[in-house]
C-alpha cells in the first residue's frame, strides 16, 4: 500500500506542462498545452488533484499507518515523509499560480468577443496582465514557464486572426478590402510584440511592482520574496516565444498583403482612361493586362487557398501565373 502511495504521489508531483507542437513527441508525465485556458486549466486541476492527495493522507486513517511506520522505524517513512513535504510544496505551488493566472482567462474572453481587428485596446491589458504574473507569482518566476505561457498566448492571438480573418474568402473579396483586413489583422499582431518588446525594455533591470496590483497581491509578493530572490529579470528570448508561431504567421501575412498590395494596382487599371493620338492604344494595352491579371486573381479565388497551403506557395503560384 505504501509503495502504491508512493508511486501515484510521485507521479502527479512530476506532472508539468509544456508547449509542444507535435503531440506524439509529448512524455507520459507532460501535459501538452497550446492556448492559455490550457495552461490555466492545468494549474487548477493540478490543485484540485495535489487538495485531494493531502486530504486523503490527512486523514486519521492514513495518519494512523504513518505513526506505526514511524514507531516500528520503516524505512518507508524517510522516503514517505521527504514526498509528504514535496506535497505540501507543491499544493501551494499550484494554489498560488492558478491565482494569478486565472485574470488570463478575462483577456481570452474579451478577445473573443470582438473582431479581431478592432482589438487594439485589449493588447495593452492583455501584456500588464503578462507582467503582473511575472511580477508577483513567485513560483511561475521561471524562464521555461513564461515561456510556455508566451507561446500559448502567441498561438491565441494567431488562432482568433485565421479565424477573424476568414483567409479562404479573402481572395472572394475585393483587393482593397482584402488588403484592408490584412493590414489590421498585422497592426495587432505587430502592437502585441512591440507592446511585449517596450514592457520587457521597461522591466528588464528591475520587478518593479505596478500600482494595479491589490494590498492582498502586494502582501503575497512580500512573503514571496522571502522564499524567492527579489530580483527577477524579465527576460525571454524573441525567437523562442515568436518565432514558432507568431513570426512565422506574420511573415505569412506579409506576402498576403504584398499579393492584394499588388492586386490593388492591377485592378485599377479597369478605370484608367489615356487621351491624347495613342490613349486609345494604350488605354486598349492596359485594359487587356487588366483582363489578364483578373483571370490570374480569379484562379487564386476558384483555388480557396488557406493556410493549411503555405502562403510562401500561394506567392510562388501567383507570381509565375504573373509571368
Amino acid at each position: 500500500m505504501i509503495i502504491n502511495w508512493l508511486a501515484k504521489m510521485d507521479g502527479v508531483l512530476k506532472e508539468k506542462s509544456e508547449y509542444n507542437v507535435d503531440a506524439r513527441r509529448v512524455k507520459n508525465d507532460i501535459i501538452n498545452v497550446c492556448l492559455p485556458v490550457h495552461e490555466v486549466n492545468f494549474w487548477i486541476n493540478r490543485q484540485e488533484n495535489l487538495q485531494n492527495i493531502y486530504n486523503q493522507l490527512t486523514t486519521s486513517t492514513h495518519k494512523a499507518v504513518t505513526e506505526i511506520l514511524e514507531a516500528i522505524n520503516s524505512t518507508y517513512c524517510p522516503p514517505f515523509r521527504k514526498i509528504f513535504e514535496q506535497l505540501i510544496y507543491a499544493l501551494k505551488e499550484s494554489r498560488e499560480i492558478s491565482i494569478w493566472l486565472k485574470p488570463l482567462l478575462q483577456q481570452t474572453v474579451q478577445f473573443s468577443s470582438v473582431h479581431f481587428n478592432n482589438a487594439h485596446h485589449l493588447i495593452v491589458p492583455l501584456v500588464h496582465v503578462i507582467h503582473l504574473i511575472w511580477s508577483g507569482a513567485g513560483y511561475y518566476k521561471s524562464t521555461t514557464r513564461m515561456a510556455t505561457l508566451l507561446r500559448c498566448i502567441c498561438n491565441f492571438l494567431v488562432c482568433r486572426a485565421q479565424e477573424d480573418l476568414e483567409v479562404a474568402n479573402l481572395f472572394n473579396l475585393d483587393a482593397d478590402e482584402g488588403l484592408q483586413k490584412i493590414s489590421k489583422t498585422l497592426e495587432i499582431l505587430e502592437l502585441f510584440k512591440l507592446t511585449m518588446s517596450q514592457y520587457k525594455a521597461k522591466y528588464s533591470n528591475n520587478q518593479t511592482i505596478l500600482p494595479a496590483l491589490s494590498s492582498l497581491a502586494l502582501e503575497v509578493t512580500k512573503d514571496n520574496n522571502n522564499s524567492f530572490p527579489s530580483r527577477q529579470l524579465w527576460h525571454f528570448s524573441d525567437v523562442e516565444v515568436f518565432g514558432p508561431t507568431m513570426d512565422e504567421f506574420l511573415d505569412q501575412l506579409m506576402q498576403l498583403r504584398e499579393i492584394f498590395d499588388v492586386a490593388n494596382l492591377f485592378l485599377c487599371l479597369e478605370k484608367l482612361e489615356i487621351g491624347g493620338s495613342r490613349g486609345k492604344t494604350l488605354t486598349r494595352m492596359l485594359k487587356k493586362i487588366h483582363s489578364e491579371f483578373k483571370i490570374v486573381f480569379e484562379e487564386l479565388t476558384i483555388s480557396r487557398l488557406d493556410f493549411g497551403q503555405s502562403v510562401p506557395q500561394m506567392g510562388q503560384q501567383y507570381f509565375s501565373n504573373k509571368s
